[in-house]
């Protein structure tokens, strides 16, 4: 049986009649996560925990506070970009008809167009990144795929369990049962035949469980897609609004992460030539040279990285780091307090700071940074913390 777009565009409108999923399952109540950001308010993934909890007491107003919390603390945490993403889909219960009708009010049109911004930079952060909060928004599959397998196939059952399980954090399960429409419809030797939200779904799924060849498959098919037409693509039903050059990125960290170093460089250069403000892929390129101790090379990366986006103070922190394992240990030392400077909530490049300044033999700068540190430090930094305590003669 031939795959028919208009076929699963059908299914899955019939799909969203379903009760959307209620909570979000936690390992601690929300008395004890509020105790928690009390105690770590200087800790991202402690305010991202206590704004789960927030959404699923659907008390969105601090749900939202504690996500830009979390984002403010740290740029580069993609988990909260897709709850800022997914948030009014939250406070709306009929956003998601409306914006797969194309009917979006005008007075939340701007939400919604912050959120895709929001989710392409979570993608841009981790092409990987968990959607459980995608998941509470999304309508489950319901018994009408019941009828629907009866009429077009075990195929279609599939692919919504498939989803089901994706959104859950299944990802083996979901993995497989995506595998499964692909060896029904044969998508190997007819990749016609594949859905992009298929493709979409058993790239991201595949590259989560470190399958590095059948992410490549998926993502080069995507890419090559985009190319034919240079025309951006938004799925309303997947809610993924990415551009022909994020799947040209998507690719290049693939690259890296199987071991192809040069083929993820020559990407990741296409890539910036595509768009300056790319600073992830620069991040990327650092990590490679510094992995083959090319430092010169390294240190640039961190440099265009920072030049392209300067109101990440992450990215000095990442600077200074390099320069120090690159043995320039009094540059290291300037740009490590300009990252404290930029991110005084940031206990991190106190710690390096500190590190710096005893190689340099300036032992004051360096209790005066580790004692900062102490004063900042999250709960969960706890070896870090036993090293400070240890050369402030704490312990």
């Amino acid at each position: 049986m031939k795959w028919r777009p208009v076929t699963f565009a059908v299914a899955v409108w019939l799909a969203v009649a379903a009760p959307a999923a209620a909570q979000i399952e936690l390992k601690a109540s929300l008395k004890d996560l509020e105790a928690a950001v009390r105690r770590d308010s200087n800790d991202a993934a402690a305010h991202y925990n206590v704004a789960l909890a927030y959404w699923n007491a659907k008390r969105f107003d601090d749900c939202e506070r504690e996500l830009r919390a979390a984002v403010a603390l740290d740029a580069r945490f993609a988990s909260p970009y897709v709850g800022l993403a997914f948030l009014p889909f939250a406070r709306r219960s009929h956003l998601r008809e409306e914006f797969s009708e194309n009917r979006v009010p005008k007075e939340w049109q701007p939400q919604v167009e912050e959120g895709l911004r929001h989710l392409r930079r979570a993608y841009v952060l981790d092409p990987f990144v968990e959607y459980r909060l995608g998941g509470v928004v999304r309508r489950g599959s319901t018994d009408i795929l019941v009828e629907l397998q009866a009429l077009f196939g075990e195929h279609i059952r599939d692919y919504f369990d498939a989803l089901d399980q994706f959104f859950a954090g299944e990802d083996q399960k979901a993995f497989d049962r995506f595998q499964r429409v692909y060896n029904f419809v044969d998508g190997d030797g007819h990749p016609d035949r594949l859905f992009s939200n298929l493709v979409w779904f058993h790239g991201v799924t595949a590259g989560r469980l470190r399958k590095w060849k059948e992410a490549m498959w998926d993502f080069s098919l995507l890419l090559d897609r985009e190319l034919q037409t240079q025309t951006e693509r938004r799925d309303s039903l997947t809610f993924v609004p990415l551009q022909t050059n994020e799947f040209r990125y998507i690719k290049a960290l693939l690259h890296q992460r199987s071991g192809e170093p040069n083929e993820a460089i020559r990407l990741f250069r296409q890539a910036i030539e595509n768009d300056v403000g790319l600073f992830m892929a620069h991040v990327h390129l650092a990590e490679i040279y510094e992995g083959a101790q090319m430092w010169d090379q390294a240190v640039a990366e961190r440099r265009h990285a920072y030049d392209a986006n300067p109101d990440d103070p992450s990215l000095l922190l990442d600077l200074g780091q390099t320069l120090a394992k690159a043995g320039r240990t009094s540059e290291a030392e300037r740009h490590l307090r300009d990252a404290e400077a930029a991110a005084p909530r940031d206990a991190r490049a106190s710690y390096f700071l500190a590190v710096v300044c005893e190689s340099l033999g300036k032992m004051e700068d360096a209790r005066g940074a580790y004692t900062r540190f102490l004063s900042l430090a999250p709960s969960r930094y706890a070896r870090q913390i036993d090293i400070a305590k240890l050369k402030l003669g704490q312990r």
